[in-house]
């Protein structure tokens, strides 16, 4: 068993119910340790904890902080000012933010990194479950519950020494890590409120890449323009594979068909749809043919993959009209997204998109690619912006009409502010039967749409 952490029997978690840092606190949990820890509110992820055994409470207490306590893991989001830590450092104990701790986990495992903008959660999940379905039983820590998993964020392995991390590019979180691999997907200019510029974004990835041995292995979007210009400004020191469409890869997409130079080595059947889902399970190939896995296997593993909790999840529908939600925050995931349900649905699918931008700050750094990334959507509702790591300069920049008018004006009668949860639940119960699709999208709490949509419909139908 590999655990760093050994030394310490009671560890406590502030910000546990966190979808990277629970999966972390779940690890341990197994490893033997005793583990508590807080939230700020109450979720659905804090129940499992508690469920599986962990010591979990709501609310940030100096109090909370348990006697027994002999190293505190903590999430990014807290500083000193936090009660509990700020009881941990007058206590002299031991503290590490979620990324030290994942860096020293990292440190005792042959560790896969997997980077890049979009995708992560989709090719970590991906990538362990076909190794795992090859017998390969790696460890995997993914941001979020995947079904295949058994709804968990934390798939386990066997007594080897593969971890499979997604790695966050926040605040360079990742620079914390020391991967033997790393499966780099593509690099879309985000986090501005940290980065400022797109130059010191991709300088981050830059600097992620170089920490790469000789005998390591970088994978690599050979079809994105800035890991191109990465790569030409801060060429790495060990192999580099590249795969994509073009025919300059060495692993090559073809409709669905994946070639190595001029061999097929398998066709892509995939139960999660979309043309961004077809390059994620590309470079996956990749990497199982570099660790000499049978294309059949592969295969077979992947067909068998079910996705990840909030991408294009289906949650059920009304009447004819399907509802799903989706995770994507940014205007490329938005068009990606859009265009998988086109892909599945047909290309006639009338689409009705309840979009809650996340972050004041992105949606005016990022506000003219926002306001072209519906287009194929038959109708869009906003009914409020996700406050988070705003100042209240950025509240004041940006607001939803703003937003709703600059859509509008590249397709008239498109957008509209719902104004808030309920009038948007109302608007879209009533609407339900004009769309094929109604689609929630964002990083905030917009996913209670959904489930309204659907309870509250159903008590209609019961009524009449």
């Amino acid at each position: 068993m590999l655990d760093p952490f050994a030394i310490y029997q009671n560890i406590h978690f502030i910000g546990i119910g966190g979808i990277g840092i629970s999966a972390l606190a779940r690890l341990l949990h197994h490893y033997g340790h005793h583990i508590s820890g807080t939230d700020q509110t109450g979720s659905h992820n804090l129940e499992l904890l508690r469920t599986e055994g962990m010591d979990v409470s709501v609310g940030h207490l100096s109090e909370s902080l348990p006697s027994a306590t002999q190293l505190v893991i903590h999430t990014t989001a807290i500083d000193e000012t936090n009660p509990e830590l700020g009881e941990a450092l007058r206590r002299h104990l031991p503290t590490l933010s979620y990324p030290q701790a994942i860096g020293e986990l990292t440190r005792h495992y042959n560790t896969i990194s997997i980077c890049g903008t979009h995708g992560k959660t989709t090719v970590t999940a991906l990538l362990g479950h076909t190794l795992s379905r090859c017998e390969r039983n790696p460890t995997v820590i993914v941001g979020s519950l995947i079904p295949d998993f058994g709804h968990s964020n934390l798939l386990l392995g066997d007594e080897g020494n593969t971890l499979i991390l997604e790695s966050c590019e926040y605040q360079k979180a990742f620079l914390n890590y020391s991967p033997q691999i790393i499966l780099l997907n593509n690099i879309d200019p985000e986090h501005l409120d940290y980065y400022h510029t797109a130059e010191n974004y991709l300088l981050a990835f830059a600097d992620f890449t170089q920490k790469l041995a000789p005998d390591g292995l970088l994978l690599a979007n050979g079809d994105d323009d800035n890991i191109a210009s990465l790569l030409d400004r801060s060429p790495v020191k060990c192999k580099t594979i590249r795969f994509g469409r073009g025919e300059h890869n060495d692993v090559i997409l073809k409709n669905r068909e994946v070639f190595i130079g001029e061999k097929q080595f398998l066709k892509l059947e995939l139960q999660i749809p979309g043309e961004h889902n077809l390059l994620n399970a590309t470079g996956v190939v990749a990497l199982c043919h570099y660790l000499g896995l049978e294309p059949e296997h592969v295969s077979a593993a992947m067909q068998s993959f079910q996705g990840a909790s909030r991408r294009l999840e289906l949650k059920g529908h009304i009447n004819s009209t399907l509802i799903y939600d989706d995770y994507g925050h940014a205007p490329a995931e938005i068009r990606a997204t859009l265009a998988a349900l086109k892909s599945k649905h047909g290309s006639a699918a009338k689409i009705l998109c309840i979009f809650q931008p996340h972050q004041y700050s992105r949606t005016r750094l990022l506000f003219e690619q926002f306001c072209t990334s519906f287009d194929d959507a038959a109708a869009v509702y906003i009914p409020n912006i996700f406050r988070s790591r705003d100042s209240e300069e950025d509240i004041q920049s940006i607001n939803v009409d703003r937003l709703v008018e600059g859509i509008n004006s590249f397709k008239a009668g498109l957008a509209y502010n719902t104004e808030d949860f309920e009038l948007t639940t109302s608007k879209a119960i009533t609407r339900a039967a004009d769309f094929d699709i109604i689609i929630t999208m964002g990083a905030g709490d917009i996913n209670r749409i959904g489930p309204k949509i659907l309870e509250q419909a159903k008590a209609l139908s019961d009524q009449s």
